[in-house]
């Protein structure tokens, strides 16, 4: 693992301008810099692709800004680093196993580094993505520190599976979850920003389900469309829409029926990556052969 102060990364993910649907998360790191009590540890909770990375960088550009006013300003030297990528007081820890974030990784980076004081201003901001992937002697060596921080130190944490976590930890952290995007606020952001179709967007932002980079991913895929339709041509060429009530099924066993028909077994099914079917997303098929 190395650690790195974001170069290339946290220059574009440190605006909260580039954030939708995440209104109340937004005014509560806004709130926490402009005053309110700052602890030293944060973990933003949230879906693969739903913006966590980029959130954790504008919290940690508020908490950095040095203006007298409504902070992140934008202005400041500690902003402009930040959104460069080159602020010496903000730590992005990368780690070279895709899927292991180790002892001695913790260790080195953060337990080794955090006891030297920050370069300028009065705080120093480490942040662990994907920390669900520490291992439990990495969360250990963590935890050390959690219990004993420095009074400059902030440590964001980034996870998937907060119940990887260990409770000591989560005792020891405050959680931002990250909630569902309105499919309607996706279906808006698709048509200005991605430039499709109406009836494009809506597709993408039902299957996203609240989910914003997952919905650019599908549209960006074009393989979406395509697995899509089979299903549907699938579900049509054996006669469907069927009548399922006729048939003695209950309205609320049609989605998992849809379901079954597509994948033999019932099991929730994957289309291109991005997306798994489940029966809200059975519905949805179902709905598209009406």
């Amino acid at each position: 693992m190395s650690l790195k102060n974001g170069i290339g990364q946290l220059r574009e993910m440190s605006d909260f301008n580039a954030v939708i649907g995440e209104d109340t998360l937004i005014n509560q790191m806004k709130n926490i810099a402009n005053g309110g009590k700052v602890s030293h540890a944060y973990v933003i909770i949230g879906e693969r692709f739903s913006g966590k990375t980029t959130l954790a960088g504008c919290f940690a550009k508020a908490l950095m800004c040095e203006s007298e006013g409504k902070k992140p300003c934008g202005m400041c030297l500690s902003c402009l680093q930040v959104d460069e990528g080159s602020h010496p007081d903000v730590k992005y820890v990368m780690h070279e196993n895709p899927d292991i974030i180790g002892v001695e990784d913790i260790r080195k980076n953060v337990k080794d580094d955090i006891v030297m004081k920050p370069y300028q201003g009065g705080r120093k901001i480490y942040i662990i993505d994907d920390a669900h992937k520490m291992t439990v002697q990495a969360q250990n060596a963590l935890l050390k520190t959690l219990e004993e921080p420095p009074e400059y130190a902030v440590i964001i944490l980034t996870v998937t599976q907060p119940e990887a976590l260990l409770t000591t930890i989560q005792s020891r952290t405050v959680s931002l979850p990250i909630r569902p995007v309105p499919d309607e606020t996706l279906k808006r952001y698709l048509m200005a920003k991605e430039r499709i179709p109406d009836y494009k967007a809506d597709i993408c932002a039902a299957f996203a389900r609240g989910n914003l980079g997952r919905a650019v991913n599908l549209v960006e895929d074009a393989d979406f469309d395509d697995y899509k339709n089979e299903t549907i041509d699938f579900l049509k060429g054996i006669g469907m829409p069927l009548n399922f009530t006729e048939l003695g099924a209950k309205e609320e066993d049609i989605p998992a029926l849809v379901k079954a028909l597509c994948y033999g077994d019932g099991r929730t099914g994957s289309i291109s990556g991005f997306v798994t079917l489940d029966e809200n997303d059975c519905t949805k098929i179902y709905q598209m052969m009406l």
